[in-house]
């Protein structure tokens, strides 16, 4: 009988443990990568992966960028290089009010979260002696570098975690820090609580963003609902597949949503199918062929497929432009 209850509590606790790492998988699932959560409240929201990009083969020929004297410097310093070094980044968009003094310039600003390969001790060194200041909170070094007219603030959280923000309240940065210490509890700006789930699984890259005003492109405003919040993704499986979703305040914003996305697509398929005498690539009418659209109640979802050979051709174009620019 004994041995009968000893094997009977060993089979209760090893279900409880197996349903406690299930439930904590489930709720890690649910919830934004940590990088965003650190993040401040902002107008957008954008975070990449770069760590699955790295491991496919697809990727394995991007063309090396040409470093400027101070970024190669920065290199020497700190033995840090972004392109291959940095695996997650996240990044909070500030945008200026419309009650911006003239002094500001009307310019965004910007917080940012990076993940990567870190050597601590030479990135510290680094800013130690190219900061204009050094502040201390919570046991954290944050580091003041004045950059362009600008003052940024950067603060190593780990060995492998770095806070930037270039806004001028120092209290922003502080709220990073602040959020990494109860890293478990934070649940990160509102954007990313209301609309985390909307993003499809295993996205690489994606943003969100509460639009007020109607957007501009090349210039030109496209008339679209006030009140508009956009939650678009990067997923790669094969090829890479793109998703735009607009969530507006009703059906009748949807549907004007909609219209103009197809006045839009529509003009895209008129140019390609007026190219096609000539030879359109067939990567680029693979693209445009893919993309399609559908409304649901007050939310309106757009999709495409770029083919990976249209990104391969794009990155030779961009390593010959910058071979005739030397």
């Amino acid at each position: 009988m004994a041995r009968k209850t000893t094997i009977y509590v060993a089979l209760f606790a090893a279900t409880v443990a197996v349903a406690a790492i299930a439930l904590l998988l489930w709720l890690g699932a649910q919830r934004a990568p940590l990088a965003a959560r650190l993040l401040p409240e902002a107008d957008a929201i954008v975070y990449l992966d770069l760590r699955p990009m790295r491991l496919a083969a697809t990727f394995a020929q991007t063309p090396k960028i040409e470093r400027d004297a101070e970024y190669d410097n920065f290199v020497r310093a700190t033995g840090f290089e972004f392109e291959r070094d940095l695996q997650q980044a996240a990044i909070a968009v500030h945008l200026p009010a419309t009650s911006a003094p003239p002094a500001s310039g009307g310019e965004p600003r910007f917080s940012e979260i990076f993940v990567g390969r870190f050597d601590t001790a030479r990135v510290t060194n680094y800013f130690r002696k190219n900061a204009r200041q050094i502040e201390n909170y919570r046991g954290h070094e944050i580091f003041v570098v004045p950059v362009e007219g600008r003052t940024v603030r950067l603060a190593l959280l780990s060995q492998d975690t770095a806070a930037v923000s270039n806004v001028e309240d120092q209290q922003i940065i502080r709220n990073m820090i602040d959020a990494f210490a109860g890293r478990w509890r934070a649940r990160g700006p509102q954007l990313v609580q209301a609309h985390y789930r909307d993003l499809p699984a295993a996205s690489l890259a994606w943003a969100l963003a509460e639009l007020s005003q109607s957007p501009t492109l090349g210039g030109i405003q496209i008339q679209m609902p006030a009140d508009v919040t956009w939650v678009a993704s990067v997923r790669y499986a094969g090829s890479i597949d793109l998703e735009a979703q607009a969530i507006a305040r009703s059906e009748s914003d949807a549907k004007q949503i909609a219209d103009t996305l197809n006045l839009f697509s529509g003009m895209t398929r008129s140019i390609q199918a007026n190219l096609r005498a000539g030879g359109t690539d067939p990567d680029v009418k693979k693209f445009i062929d893919s993309l399609q659209m559908r409304q649901n109640k007050n939310r309106v979802v757009l999709t495409a497929e770029v083919p990976v050979g249209f990104v391969k051709k794009l990155a030779e174009s961009t390593k010959d432009e910058g071979r005739r620019t030397k």
